[in-house]
């Protein structure tokens, strides 16, 4: 039988790999598209790293990489400065990996990602309208979240196909 020490640095490379993916999806969303003259951005592709974050991992090193990022967001989206950063920690309180179900189903993170994107959007709106002062412009929300809906199961099977080929599968994670 074998037996496997569990250091510290296997709860640190579930932060990393949060990490990556929140780095990767954040680079991402400065991207936009035009599509029959309906210009769509990924702004809502981060806040699906944060949905999926590692369930193994330091949760007070989670905390301050999702807030760096989520000020990195509000730098490279020119929108008001600590919007992203509380949306992120927000939804990672509220949806967060120990609040999660341990083996969840594709439609089950599809319906949360549904309540997770009109939490997100209801916090975006709010907090836009009370940091400019005037109310954010609805309908390219729209479009980001309908990029973010049809964009969810290609990120998902992404992240578990990662998760299949950069994790122990004795850890069972």
């Amino acid at each position: 039988m074998v037996m496997r020490y569990s250091s510290q640095s296997a709860v640190r490379g579930g932060t990393w790999k949060g990490v990556f993916f929140l780095l990767s999806l954040t680079i991402l969303s400065v991207l936009s598209i035009n599509v029959f003259g309906i210009h769509a951005s990924f702004l809502f592709l981060p806040l699906m790293a944060v949905f999926l974050w590692p369930r193994v991992g330091n949760p007070i090193g989670s905390i301050i990489f999702i807030l760096l990022f989520g000020l990195l967001l509000d730098v490279l989206s020119s929108g008001p400065r600590g919007l992203w950063a509380l949306i992120f920690l927000t939804v990672f309180t509220i949806f967060g990996p120990l609040r999660r179900l341990k083996h969840q189903t594709f439609r089950s993170a599809y319906k949360m990602w549904f309540l997770v994107l009109g939490v997100a959007l209801l916090m975006a709106y709010l907090l836009g309208w009370f940091a400019l002062r005037h109310q954010p412009d609805l309908l390219p929300m729209i479009y980001q979240a309908a990029v973010a809906v049809i964009s969810f199961p290609f990120v998902y099977g992404l992240r578990h196909l990662a998760r299949s080929l950069f994790s122990d599968p004795d850890r069972n994670i």
